[in-house]
């Protein structure tokens, strides 16, 4: 189904790189980019979304419903706060604690946001996570499960499905262990590895014991990419 997204920030460059990312991957989301609030809310009289973003600058406090939510035509729609600090206005613990509201500080990777999006609409009990082509094999995220050419499954973790959509979407290229940590935990500058590195490990066995090495997780110092072939009849 697809989402109809409001993005509310006056600066464009976050919105034509979000549109690149559709193209790339036909996502399921159309974006409406808004320079500020109230032409937001003029609009939404009349088009309901999905969610909302909105550039911690052009919204305050007092605009927000008592629930932590915006109404949009007398229905409630997910938002995403893009703050700019440690000292967001939205650091009330009852935000944190609201099933319709996640704060995503600035600077950002775009597939931290994508992820935050994802867990919103799951917490609405919506599926917005797409199928996903790894060469010869297909990764059903909301299934959790992979596939392979001659349709075996791998059945696989919450935090597996993480680790595979984000090597898969950066192809052969490796990935640094800190944007794993920040996209799958979003835990920023830790040194503490092991946690990731425990999952890898785990994650490779299992691919191994299903796809032999035909589906891989190379490694160099600190990190990781995936590597596949496909197997002949």
């Amino acid at each position: 189904m697809n989402k109809n997204i409001a993005l509310i920030d006056k600066d464009l460059t976050l919105y034509s790189a979000l549109l690149e990312q559709d193209n790339l991957y036909a996502s399921n989301y159309f974006w409406k980019n808004f320079e500020s609030y109230e032409l937001f809310c003029h609009l939404s009289r009349t088009k309901p979304f999905d969610l909302v973003i909105l550039n911690e600058s052009t919204l305050n406090v007092e605009q927000l419903a008592p629930d932590h939510t915006i109404f949009l035509n007398s229905s409630i729609c997910p938002i995403i706060i893009l703050s700019n600090s440690n000292e967001s206005k939205f650091t009330d613990p009852q935000y944190a604690q609201s099933t319709y509201f996640k704060i995503v500080q600035k600077p950002f990777r775009i597939m931290t946001l994508l992820s935050r999006m994802g867990e919103l609409f799951e917490n609405q009990g919506i599926s917005t996570i797409q199928n996903l082509r790894i060469g010869p094999f297909l990764l059903k995220p909301f299934e959790k499960v992979l596939i392979g050419n001659y349709e075996e499954k791998l059945n696989l973790t919450d935090i597996e499905v993480k680790i595979l959509r984000i090597l898969s979407a950066n192809g052969n290229g490796f990935v640094k262990k800190e944007i794993l940590m920040e996209e799958v935990w979003g835990i920023k500058n830790s040194l503490d590895t092991h946690t990731l590195e425990t999952h890898i490990y785990r994650l490779r066995k299992k691919l191994r014991t299903q796809f032999e090495k035909h589906l891989v997780i190379k490694s160099k110092t600190g990190a990781y990419a995936i590597d596949y072939k496909k197997r002949e009849i």
